[in-house]
This record gives C-alpha cells, sequence and structure tokens, in this order.
C-alpha cells in the first residue's frame, strides 16, 4: 500500500483584487497565495512535483489577479451583459451605490451572498483539486495578509485604483491592494498622520487617464 504524505509551500504568489462587501463597499485586497497538498506517493516516490505545483497555483490565481470578486446571490447585486461587457450595479447597506461597466474578464462571480477570503479560498481549492492527479486525496488553498515586519511597521491602507492608459491588467477600474503607508511631515515620519489617514478614509479609488 502507499504511504501517505504532504506537501505545504508558501507564498508561492501574490493576489492583488478587490471585493463587493455589502457593509465597507469595493475595497481592496493583497493576500500572499500558500497551497497544501495531501496524497498518496506515487512510483517515483513523490507525492506531486513541487515545482509542478508552484506552476499549477501560479496558473490558477493568474486567472484572478486584478480582478473584482462580486457576491451574485447578494441582494444588493445586479448584473447585465451585453456582447464582451458587463454592467453591475452594488448597494452597500446605507445605500452608496458603486456602478461599474467593464469587459468581460474583470470580475469573477461567486455562488455566494457573501465575498471574504473564506469564500475565495473555497472557490480557488475546488479548482485547484481539478488540475491534480488522482493520488491527490485533499488540497488547499490558504491566502494570508503581508506580515509586518516589525511592531513599528503595522499601518497598511487598502484602496483601488484604474490606469486607464495602461497596458496590463492595472488599467482595470477596480481591482485593489493592501499597501503599507508611510506619512511624512517636514522629514519626519508621522505616526498620527498615518492612523488618521486609515481611520478616515474609507471607499477610496485612485482613477488615473
Amino acid at each position: 500500500m502507499s504511504k501517505p504524505g504532504s506537501i505545504y509551500i508558501n507564498s508561492i504568489v501574490n493576489l492583488d483584487c478587490a471585493i463587493f462587501h455589502q457593509e465597507q463597499g469595493i475595497k481592496g485586497h493583497s493576500w500572499s497565495v500558500d497551497a497544501t497538498v495531501e496524497g498518496f506517493i506515487n512510483d517515483n516516490g513523490f507525492i506531486f512535483d513541487f515545482a509542478e505545483l508552484k506552476h499549477l497555483v501560479k496558473d490558477l490565481i493568474s486567472k484572478f489577479d486584478h480582478v473584482l470578486f462580486v457576491p451574485k446571490n447578494n441582494s444588493g447585486v445586479k448584473h447585465s451583459s451585453d456582447n464582451n461587457q458587463e454592467y453591475w450595479e452594488m448597494i452597500t447597506s446605507d445605500n452608496f451605490a458603486w456602478i461599474y461597466s467593464c469587459p468581460k474578464g474583470a470580475t469573477v462571480s461567486l455562488d455566494s451572498d457573501i465575498v471574504n477570503v473564506q469564500t475565495i479560498e473555497n472557490t480557488l481549492t475546488k479548482l485547484l483539486k481539478q488540475l491534480l492527479p488522482a493520488n491527490i486525496s485533499s488540497c488547499k488553498i490558504s491566502l494570508h495578509e503581508e506580515i509586518p515586519t516589525s511592531s513599528d511597521d503595522h499601518n497598511f491602507f487598502q484602496y483601488t485604483h484604474g490606469l486607464c492608459s495602461y497596458p496590463g491588467l492595472c488599467q482595470r477600474p477596480f481591482h485593489g491592494h493592501r499597501s503599507k503607508i508611510y506619512v511624512y511631515y517636514e522629514n519626519q515620519r508621522s505616526k498620527e498622520l498615518e492612523q488618521f489617514l486609515l481611520q478616515n478614509i474609507h471607499r477610496l479609488l485612485f482613477p488615473a487617464f
């Protein structure tokens, strides 16, 4: 009988995206992607090739990078399409409306009434399982945010943006990131201003034309 085993690879690739949340609106995220597979050792003495697993995960994530995740079963979400164009209306709980017209492929609708890290992980895990050989009994995609490198490094800014003249995926207006923020005033770092920005700026979209 073949012996069971597992493989875990951390921080394979980054996923930059945005999600629609009915309480918070559209919010940018940046996650690092980990993968775990469990199964039985094959004839070559391996569960699965590390390099091939990395390749599969990177290829899978590339299909979801720089997109807007939308919960299609949410009561505040309406959708229509015409040829290669999609139209979305997303209403938050305080009646703030996000209207998005985009080419097909710029959004990913999930069969759920909410989008969060768990629903995205579950979707990616199911898709990865379909790509793996029969000796793999289970797999798991895990997403985690960047960990602060010091106690002085906890200010992260979540935003969405679009670069209309940019040739890459950043031209999509509703995709997002989570980045460190540093504010300097008179050549001195101001943690107070950093906290002010983090606490008082919401639903921020940076368009560039």
